[in-house]
């Protein structure tokens, strides 16, 4: 799995998590609003904070191919997601 559909995937989980807990959309945040919220939550969160399992959040984005930054993530959501148009108006929920 390439760089891309590393964060495709993270993109569509972490929208498919969100409506899951009921999150209706559309997304309104620019990257700089949401993506210290994002890594506060990654950090809090029991199974990051086990360093033989989650060292990092990191999915390839970086110039030295390890880290990404979570700005990165959802501007990988494709025409043919279910979840395009996330930032335009309700997210899909089916």
């Amino acid at each position: 799995m390439n760089k891309q559909q590393k964060l495709r995937n993270t993109a569509e989980g972490l929208l498919a998590g969100l409506t899951a807990v009921g999150f209706k959309g559309p997304w309104r945040w620019a990257h700089h609003e949401w993506e210290g919220a994002f890594y506060r939550a990654w950090s809090d969160w029991p199974p990051a904070r086990d360093t033989e399992v989650f060292r990092a959040f990191q999915v390839g984005g970086s110039a030295d191919g390890r880290t990404s930054q979570a700005r990165d993530i959802l501007f990988t959501v494709k025409s043919t997601s279910p979840f395009d148009g996330y930032d335009r108006g309700p997210l899909n929920s089916a």
